[in-house]
């Protein structure tokens, strides 16, 4: 069942409010079938009294001859009409409808004496024991049998076979239920554009937001339920916004502050005589001073509130892979020659360098591969280095991570960017992930929404 409903809301509830209708249609006829016949039956049955009280009164006077011939003349296909000397009923056995019905022909026809006998009999059947598709399609009732008691002591034996007109599926009721399932459909229409408006709306803010693009205050409107969620999203997006640009105010400014102390003990280093200890001290500064720059580089990036655009993510990539070749770095790169992508293109290239300069630091040979599969941009960077425990795969996340046995402090890094390079993927709505290859290596796979 669910396969065959729509998969829009409205598609849904277009489908659920038309066969609500046809359903109440189809019973609302039937109902009225069934009334209707009940209705036509005794109207037939009042007929056939009429019919058979005239017949009586004519032949009460009439002569013995011409009530003969009045009752041929007057037998049918379907009426036949007897004068006999005894009746073709027996006196007893009638049922609680039979009776009924010979009291109602016995009022009619003003009897004193006798009690008409009264017999429905069963239609024919065929073989099966049920009613053949003519005789469905022609609507017959009970047949009847009566035989009324005549002054003159004879009985009129009369059999006939009862039937209603069919009701069909006329065109009126098929045209009132096009019009009205026409009009139905038009005004879901009209409603679920209301609904679905502001619904569609707040899933494209929903996905930019996730991206983490700046997103405009949705417009409130549509029912209180969507107003609600609307007014909600807004808050929530306005809360978030918030709190990251305190949280980068924060850092830049703890970052900031920092130069001041460590600028004061550089200085106070030089008054150390021992060369030793003086030599370390100014290393340990020193990595303090790097840690801190670079804090407050990335600090000051993500705070720049950066556009998301259009770019083709091929030629960045071949940039970067060309700029290590020219340094003299075994790099290369594999994929398509053109593949437009919505990014910030500052902060995804910051990450994608982070990744390689990352890669080249720790191995040989670098292999940097584009695709798009599954309706999202992959970059993939293979190394042939060392690799990480693979204990430590989400560790090296975490900012100022190094690992000692595949990470050392002499080549200069201070543990900030692979956490800058997922930072920013993850702020992409993308995700950063770290795998050794079964051959050696490392392979950093990063897939954009």
């Amino acid at each position: 069942m669910r396969l065959l409903l729509p998969k829009s809301l409205g598609g849904q509830l277009a489908a659920l409010l038309v066969a609500g209708l046809v359903t109440a249609y189809v019973a609302s006829f039937l109902a009225f079938s069934g009334e209707r016949n009940r209705a036509v039956a005794a109207a037939v049955q009042f007929g056939l009294l009429e019919r058979i009280a005239t017949f009586v009164e004519v032949i009460d006077q009439a002569t013995p001859e011409m009530a003969s011939r009045l009752a041929d003349a007057l037998s049918s296909r379907r009426v036949r009409l007897v004068i006999a000397d005894q009746s073709t009923l027996p006196a007893n056995g009638m049922t609680t409808a039979e009776a009924r019905f010979a009291g109602e022909l016995s009022e009619e026809l003003s009897l004193h004496g006798g009690m008409p006998r009264v017999r429905f009999a069963k239609s024919p059947t065929d073989e099966g024991g049920k009613r053949s598709a003519q005789q469905r399609r022609r609507s017959h009732l009970p047949g009847v049998s009566i035989s009324i008691p005549l002054e003159d002591g004879k009985w009129l034996n009369a059999s006939s076979e009862l039937r209603t007109p069919t009701i069909g599926w006329s065109w009126p009721w098929l045209m009132s239920l096009g019009s009205t399932a026409i009009i139905t459909l038009i005004a879901v229409a009209l409603l679920v554009r209301r609904i679905t408006g502001p619904m569609r709306a707040l899933a494209a803010s929903a996905d930019r937001l996730g991206r983490g693009e700046v997103v405009a205050p949705i417009p409130v409107a549509g029912p209180a339920e969507i107003r609600t969620t609307v007014e909600a999203f807004n808050a929530m997006q306005e809360r978030l916004s918030r709190f990251i640009r305190d949280r980068t105010r924060m850092v830049a400014a703890i970052s900031h502050d920092l130069r001041t102390p460590i600028t004061s003990l550089r200085l106070r280093a030089e008054f150390i005589e021992e060369d030793q200890l003086k030599a370390d001290v100014v290393r340990t500064l020193d990595e303090m001073q790097a840690m801190t720059d670079s804090t407050l580089a990335f600090a000051r990036e993500d705070s720049k509130g950066e556009e998301t655009r259009s770019v083709d993510l091929a030629a960045m990539i071949e940039g970067l892979v060309e700029d290590q070749v020219a340094l003299g770095h075994k790099i290369v790169y594999s994929g398509p020659e053109r593949l437009v992508w919505r990014c910030r293109p500052v902060g995804l290239k910051r990450a994608i360098s982070n990744l390689v300069e990352n890669a080249i630091r720790y191995a040989g040979s670098v292999r940097v591969e584009l695709a798009q599969e599954d309706g999202q941009a992959t970059v993939r960077v293979e190394d042939d280095g060392p690799g990480i425990p693979e204990q430590s795969l989400e560790d090296v996340f975490e900012p100022f991570i190094r690992l000692e046995s595949s990470r050392n402090r002499e080549t200069g890094g201070v543990g900030l960017g692979l956490s800058i390079a997922r930072s920013i993927v993850h702020a992409h709505g993308g995700e950063l992930a770290l795998a050794n290859k079964g051959e050696g290596g490392l392979v950093a796979t990063v897939k954009l929404p």
